[in-house]
């Protein structure tokens, strides 16, 4: 492997609590397990940190991620899924996709949630960014969310965004080189 990584992660498989915020869910226990899986494929890469957003589910990825590989695991600012904590739980799995599939499809347009996808895009990409700065050498992982990780990656390479939103595991690795975020490989570890 040569040149430097960015490695996003998709974070692992979390139980749903209606009665919770999406951005307070943690990882079921086969998320956890999954975890292990996730180190693995990360082992080559050397890292020395992960970094994830500040919600429970990214958190406890990279933790346990990170506890596997015996390296240190710390949050980061603005790598947080699409600001949508205003809205409540949805009635159906197809209510929830057609409301991303929406804000996919019109990315200046406030859909639901606190933020458009375009604005969504913007702040994750400038927390890479911010991050890439402090850590000019190495491989860098950071675990955040779906939704984001699709929208950088439709940004960064020819991919239909709602495809790659749809088929995107739980956990799941997408590999970019640095500089230039030009896309590698997208892995998903188990659907």
């Amino acid at each position: 492997m040569t040149g430097r990584r960015l490695l996003l992660i998709r974070h692992s498989q979390t139980k749903q609590a209606p009665e919770v915020s999406s951005h307070n869910w943690l990882l079921t226990i086969e998320g956890q397990q999954r975890c292990k899986a996730l180190a693995e494929k990360l082992a080559p890469y050397r890292l020395t940190d992960i970094f994830t957003s500040t919600e429970g589910k990214a958190a406890q990825t990279g933790k346990l991620a990170a506890k596997y590989l015996g390296i240190r695991c710390q949050t980061a600012p603005d790598l947080h899924e699409h600001k949508r904590d205003n809205v409540g739980y949805f009635p159906t799995v197809e209510a929830f996709e057609n409301a991303v599939i929406d804000l996919f499809r019109q990315p200046d347009k406030l859909v639901f949630g606190q933020e458009t996808a375009n604005q969504a895009l913007a702040r994750f990409t400038g927390g890479l960014v911010r991050l890439i700065e402090r850590r000019p050498a190495g491989n860098l992982a950071v675990v955040s969310h779906g939704t984001v990780i699709s929208l950088f990656v439709a940004a960064y390479a020819d991919v239909d965004v709602v495809e790659f939103w749809m088929r995107l595991g739980m956990p799941a690795l997408v590999t970019f080189s640095l500089p230039g975020f030009s896309l590698l490989e997208v892995t998903d570890l188990v659907r």
